[in-house]
C-alpha cells in the first residue's frame, strides 16, 4: 500500500512541476475520468472476497464448478473507477511533450486502493514510463464490462519505447519492457512471479492505421530465468511469441475487434495469472510452455444511443507432461451486453458472462453472472 501511494505521489508531483515550469509559456493541462458503479449477481469464487469475485479472473473459477450452495449470490464495487491527468507542452525544442498519469483502485488485494494504471512521458518518437505494452493492441480490447475476457490482453507495464511512422498510415515501434517471470514447480500448482537477473523483454510492433480500422502484428522476445537462490537452478531459455490483432469498422459505427496469440513465454502477456511460463523439473531444467489466446468481438449500435458487444474468448496451454494434473489446461468465455448511452456523460448498462476453465485432470468449472453497471464521466 506505502509504495503504490508513493508511486502515485512521485506521479503528481512530476506532473505538477513540469505543468508549471516558467520555461515554456504554450502547455495545456486537462483533467478526467469516471465513477463506475458494478452489481453482479451470480456465481462466486469458491472463496469470497477474492479477486475472481469483482472481474473474470480465470484462476478462480472453482473446480468442480460453479458456487457450491448453488445460490445466487450479488456483489457491488466500484473499484474500476478512475481519475486521469494530462499536462502538454507545445514549442519544445523536441516537438510537443505529452505527460500522462492515470490510477484507479483495483490494486492486487481486491480492496479500495490506488492503483497505478498508466504514467508516461512522450516525446515524439519516444515514450518512456508505465501503459499499455507495445505487445498489445488496445484498440481491439472488447467493449466489455466483466474486466476481460479469456484470450486477450490486457498487460500494462514499463517501458521505453521508439515509434517511427511511415507514409499511408504505417507504424513501427521497437520497445524494451520490464522482465518478469512465472514460474511453477514440479508437483506443484503455485505460479511463482518473479524479477530476478532476466534481460527485459524485446517488443516489436508494426501497424496499419486507415480509414477502414487497423491491423497490427507483434513480437516479443524474452528470456526465462530461474537463476534464483531459491530455485535450486540456474537454467534459462530464450522465448518468442506473436500477436495478430485489429479492428475492423462497418459503416458509421459499428466495428469487429480480434486477437490471436500464439508461442512460447506468451503467459506473462495472455490470460493473465493463469498459466506458467515454464516449469521447472526436479533436476532444475526449465521446459517452456506454449499458449495460445483468441478473441472475437463484434459491437453493434442499435441506435446512437444503445450498443451491444457480443464476444468469445479462448486460451490454450500447451504445457509439458511434468506439469501437475490440477493446473489449467484451456478456458473459454462468452459475453454479451445491452449499454444505454443518452449522453456523454453517463451510461447504464447489462452484461452476460459465462466462463469456463478445464484442468489437465479433466475436472471442469464454470462461472454464469449478470452484471450490472453505472458510469458517470467527469
Amino acid at each position: 500500500m506505502k509504495t503504490c501511494f508513493c508511486a502515485v505521489s512521485r506521479s503528481f508531483v512530476v506532473l505538477l512541476c513540469f505543468l508549471y515550469s516558467p520555461v515554456y509559456a504554450q502547455s495545456g493541462f486537462s483533467a478526467g475520468g469516471f465513477l463506475k458503479l458494478h452489481g453482479m449477481l451470480g456465481d462466486i469464487t469458491e472463496n469470497t472476497d477474492r479477486r475472481g469475485d469483482y472481474e473474470l479472473f480465470v484462476p478462480h473459477i472453482p473446480v468442480p464448478g460453479g458456487n457450491p450452495d448453488n445460490e445466487t449470490n450479488s456483489n457491488w464495487h466500484a473499484l474500476t473507477s478512475r481519475l486521469w491527468l494530462r499536462a502538454v507542452k507545445s514549442d519544445t525544442p523536441v516537438g510537443n511533450i505529452e505527460l500522462m498519469v492515470e490510477g484507479d483502485l483495483f490494486d492486487e488485494t481486491d480492496r479500495y486502493r490506488p492503483r497505478l494504471r498508466h504514467a508516461y512521458l512522450l516525446a515524439d518518437p519516444v515514450l518512456v514510463g508505465k501503459t499499455w505494452s507495445t505487445f498489445v493492441n488496445a484498440s481491439a480490447l472488447a467493449d466489455i464490462d466483466s474486466g476481460t475476457a479469456v484470450g486477450n490482453m490486457v498487460t500494462r507495464q514499463h517501458q521505453l519505447r521508439y515509434t517511427r511512422m511511415s507514409g499511408q498510415g504505417w507504424q513501427w515501434q521497437l520497445a524494451v519492457e520490464t522482465p518478469l517471470n512465472r514460474l511453477h514447480f514440479e508437483d506443484d500448482t503455485q505460479i511463482v512471479a518473479y524479477h530476478y537477473d532476466s534481460r527485459p523483454d524485446i517488443v516489436g510492433r508494426v501497424q496499419t492505421i486507415q480509414q477502414w480500422g487497423n491491423l497490427s502484428l507483434s513480437t516479443v522476445w524474452r528470456e526465462l530465468s530461474a537463476d534464483a537462490p531459491w530455485t535450486g537452478s540456474n537454467d534459462n531459455r530464450q522465448t518468442l511469441a506473436f500477436s495478430l490483432a485489429g479492428r475492423i469498422n462497418f459503416g458509421v459505427l459499428d466495428n469487429l475487434r480480434f486477437m490471436l496469440n500464439h508461442g512460447k513465454g506468451l503467459a506473462r502477456y495472455s490470460t493473465i495469472g493463469t498459466y506458467a511460463d515454464a516449469v521447472v523439473g526436479r533436476n532444475g531444467n526449465l521446459e517452456t510452455l506454449t499458449g495460445t489466446g483468441a478473441l472475437v468481438a463484434l459491437q453493434h449500435f442499435w441506435t446512437p444511443r444503445w450498443r451491444s458487444t457480443f464476444a468469445w474468448s479462448r486460451s490454450l496451454g500447451r504445457l509439458p507432461d511434468r506439469s501437475d494434473p490440477r493446473l489449467t489446461g484451456n478456458a473459454d468465455s462468452l459475453h454479451f451486453n445491452l449499454i444505454w448511452a443518452p449522453g456523454t456523460r453517463y451510461s447504464l448498462g447489462a452484461e452476460y458472462l459465462q466462463a469456463s476453465r478445464d484442468l489437465l485432470n479433466g475436472q471442469s468449472g464454470v462461472i454464469r453472472r449478470v452484471q450490472l453497471t453505472f458510469r458517470l464521466n467527469y
